[in-house]
């Protein structure tokens, strides 16, 4: 017996990990009060799926022996092979974005021009009293706390994906990003 599928499929939804058991795909919307920004691939979204499965009874041996006969008869030889596309991934930032206390990071931000599947991590602006600017890095923040920080600057430029400080609204969308195949 020799069985073969093939699956072509697009599934499009709002939420789909119920149960949060990945941390690449969370459970809960960025912004519940606006679920439109979650509407994307879905996590079942596999494009190609291909399944071979096969059942193949060895041929049976005559013998008078009744151990032989008994160890040697009813042997098969089976197996199954799955092949599909890739999971469609969120790429998150880590941080709790949007200061909504969620233990699962919000999506990052997408620089258009960078380059490759390179992600880097931010730095502050920070606003003295004077109105001047200076860059201070994420670990040690702006010298004034919070208050006096006016932004984030990427520690690397030319990254095609930012990590989203908290205040940063992101321009990411769920599941934009396909896992190997």
């Amino acid at each position: 017996m020799f069985r073969a599928n093939y699956t072509w499929a697009h599934n499009i939804d709002d939420s789909t990990n119920e149960l949060f058991s990945s941390r690449v795909n969370p459970r809960r919307p960025q912004d519940w009060m606006n679920l439109g920004q979650d509407r994307g691939r879905s996590v079942l979204d596999i494009t190609h799926k291909w399944a071979l499965s096969w059942v193949y009874e060895l041929p049976r041996l005559s013998t008078d022996n009744g151990f032989i006969n008994t160890l040697a008869n009813g042997w098969q030889w089976s197996g199954t092979y799955l092949a599909q596309t890739g999971q469609p991934v969120s790429i998150l930032s880590g941080v709790d974005s949007n200061a909504n206390d969620d233990s699962a990071g919000d999506r990052a931000i997408l620089n258009p021009f960078g380059a490759g599947n390179t992600g880097t991590g931010v730095n502050f602006v920070c606003v003295n009293a004077g109105g001047a600017t200076s860059i201070a890095p994420a670990s040690a923040s702006c010298p004034g706390g919070s208050a006096s920080a006016a932004g984030y600057v990427a520690q690397n430029s030319s990254a095609r994906y930012l990590q989203a400080g908290t205040g940063a609204l992101s321009n990411l969308g769920r599941n934009t990003f396909g896992t190997p195949e």
